[in-house]
C-alpha cells in the first residue's frame, strides 16, 4: 500500500508540473514573468514602423519600446528615425564611434533627464568597435550590440559580437528578411546562441507586416522549445 501510495504521489507531482509548464509556454505575452524551467528568452522588438502584437507560443516575452511610446533619441544625423515619445522609459538609438564621444554623452544626458525608468541604449559598430556610453549620473539598464553593419544585412556582425558578448545583448536586423527562410535563418542564429533568461533584440526600418511576424513568431516558437 505504502509502494502504491508513492506513485501516485509522483504522478500528481508530475501532473502539477506538465500544467504550470504547458501554462507557462502558451499564455506568454508583454509584461509576463519568464519560467526559468526551460529556454526562455525576451525579446526587444525595435521597429519604427508598423507590427502587430506578436503571439508568443513558446517560451519567450517581448517588449516594443516604439509602440509603448518610451521616449526616443537619436543623433542629429539619425533622421531617418524619428524621436518622441514620453518617458519615463527612454533609448537612445545609437552611440557610434564615429561620433563627438563628448558630444554623443550629451544627448545621451539630455534623454536621461526627467527620466528614472528603464533605460536602453543601441550601438552601431563601427571603426572596429561597439561604443558603450554610459554618461555619469545615467543608469543603463541594458546595452544593444547592433549585429549588422547596415539596412542591408541582418547581423553580419554577430561573429564579433559572439567574440565577446559581453558588450551588450546582440540585436538583428530583420528588415532586408523577406523569405520564411530567411528570417528563421536571422532569427535562430542570434537566438541560438544566446543563453536562457537572457534578452535579444529584432529590429527593423521598415514595416512588419502579418506575414513577416508569423515567420518571426514560429522562429522564436522552434528556438526555445
Amino acid at each position: 500500500m505504502v509502494k502504491k501510495a508513492t506513485t501516485v504521489s509522483a504522478a500528481v507531482t508530475l501532473s502539477v508540473i506538465l500544467l504550470v509548464v504547458v501554462g507557462i509556454r502558451s499564455s506568454l505575452a508583454e509584461g509576463d514573468e519568464v519560467s526559468p524551467l526551460a529556454k526562455c528568452i525576451y525579446v526587444t522588438f525595435l521597429v519604427y514602423r508598423y507590427i502587430g502584437t506578436p503571439v508568443a507560443t513558446g517560451c519567450w516575452r517581448f517588449e516594443r519600446p516604439v509602440q509603448a511610446d518610451w521616449k526616443r533619441c537619436h543623433p542629429p544625423t539619425h533622421g531617418e528615425h524619428p524621436g518622441g515619445g514620453a518617458g519615463p522609459n527612454w533609448l537612445y538609438d545609437d552611440t557610434n564611434p564615429e561620433h563627438v564621444l563628448s558630444t554623443e554623452t550629451s544627448e545621451i544626458s539630455a534623454c536621461a533627464k526627467g527620466n528614472s525608468g528603464i533605460a536602453y541604449v543601441m550601438m552601431a559598430r563601427r571603426l572596429g568597435y561597439w561604443r558603450g556610453t554610459t554618461p555619469s549620473g545615467v543608469t543603463v539598464t541594458r546595452f544593444y550590440a547592433e549585429t549588422y553593419s547596415s539596412e542591408d544585412y541582418a547581423n553580419n556582425y554577430l561573429v564579433y559580437w559572439e567574440a565577446d558578448p559581453s558588450i551588450g545583448r546582440p540585436m538583428l536586423n530583420i528588415g532586408p528578411a523577406n523569405t520564411e527562410a530567411a528570417v528563421e535563418a536571422a532569427v535562430s542564429a542570434v537566438c541560438s546562441r544566446i543563453a536562457g533568461n537572457t534578452y535579444m533584440g529584432i529590429y527593423s526600418g521598415r514595416e512588419v507586416d502579418a506575414t513577416k511576424l508569423r515567420w518571426i513568431e514560429s522562429a522564436l516558437d522552434r528556438c526555445v522549445s
